[in-house]
């Protein structure tokens, strides 16, 4: 489908009463996903790489932690908990996780469980508690979310607000999300970072899993993972909509709006997009003003992930310039774009 086909859809949804609108969206999101299902493996190795950023600098071990943006499966707090967490928190906009996704999660991992096992080998694994989980999903299927929330010690709080949540100060060792952030508003992620700060325990860390592509790309082979750069801001606002909005930050510009919420990034592994970052430097992809002075291997990192620790003197306003990796460039102010709103999980 062509990416301002979609667009326009979702945007014709997006207006439509509640919650007749959202019900489309799902409904069509399905017919989607039986046509093109996406890999479960796709899932759990992206929260294993998440786990895996947490390992380098910190445990999982009887570790509290809390995801932000869960969606439709329960993927990552449960592979958490076979690693090693004690206790997760999951927040969303909209109270997304369904039983036939649940029920479908743990018909996958019973049958590839060789494979999850290998594939867990080394980063902590309970193969005890693996069972305990593969068990659940011999029974019968009623009450069986409310199970698997119980067996692996998951709060699932939706609806619920990151960036305003009633937790105790210094009650979680872990605040992580996976392809997120990328489509929380500024203003809207520093109030979210700055209540990870508040919530995280002394040595604390904070790991984010970033998507950095423009995300019509998956659906449009037409347009590059970096499409979303040719448009200033009100030209893409008109392409937003509250089923698909992106923030279009680069890698540098969240380390800054990491180190102004009070954080020291202590690691970050990212990916270039050599086709996009080609597109860039030749001049082919013309670059709306507000990206002109970046470095094109930020325009070009498609995909980022950061460990953060709260910092002892950081405080959440500016900090001096600086980059990583090579990556520089201007950071939006908080209150920035902030009439988008974000896109409410999947």
């Amino acid at each position: 489908m062509r990416w301002t086909t979609k667009t326009k859809l979702q945007r014709l949804l997006s207006v439509m009463p509640h919650p007749l609108g959202r019900l489309l969206y799902r409904r069509i999101q399905w017919l989607h996903y039986r046509w093109q299902p996406r890999p479960p493996e796709e899932k759990i190795r992206s929260a294993l790489a998440l786990a895996d950023a947490i390992r380098t600098c910190g445990s999982l071990q009887g570790a509290a932690a809390m995801e932000v943006g869960t969606g439709q499966s329960l993927n990552i707090p449960i592979l958490l908990w076979v690693l090693g967490a004690e206790r997760i928190i999951c927040l969303d906009l909209q109270r997304n996780v369904t039983p036939t996704r649940v029920r479908s999660q743990l018909d996958f991992y019973r049958a590839h469980r060789t494979w999850l096992v290998e594939a867990m080998r080394g980063k902590g694994t309970s193969v005890h508690r693996l069972d305990k989980l593969l068990a659940l999903a011999e029974k019968s299927p009623k009450r069986l979310v409310q199970r698997v929330l119980a067996l692996c010690n998951i709060s699932y709080l939706a609806p619920a607000d990151a960036g305003d949540i009633d937790l105790p100060a210094r009650s979680i060792d872990i605040h992580c999300s996976n392809n997120v952030l990328e489509h929380v508003p500024p203003k809207s992620l520093y109030r979210l970072l700055g209540t990870a700060r508040r919530l995280l325990k002394p040595g604390g860390l904070c790991v984010h899993t970033i998507d950095l592509s423009d995300h019509f790309a998956a659906s449009d082979p037409a347009i590059s993972s970096v499409n979303f750069l040719r448009f200033d801001q009100e030209a893409w606002d008109s392409h937003s909509s509250a089923f698909m909005y992106m923030n279009r930050l680069r890698g540098s510009q969240y380390r800054r709006i990491f180190e102004n919420c009070g954080f020291d990034v202590l690691d970050w592994d990212s990916e270039v997009d050599m086709s996009a970052l080609n597109l860039i430097e030749s001049g082919e992809l013309e670059l709306a003003e507000q990206f002109r002075g970046l470095e094109t291997t930020d325009l070009a990192t498609t995909r980022a992930i950061f460990v953060a620790l709260p910092g002892r003197r950081r405080s959440a306003r500016a900090q001096p310039n600086g980059s990583s990796k090579g990556f520089a460039g201007g950071l939006p102010h908080p209150g920035q774009h902030e009439e988008a709103k974000p896109r409410p999980h999947p």
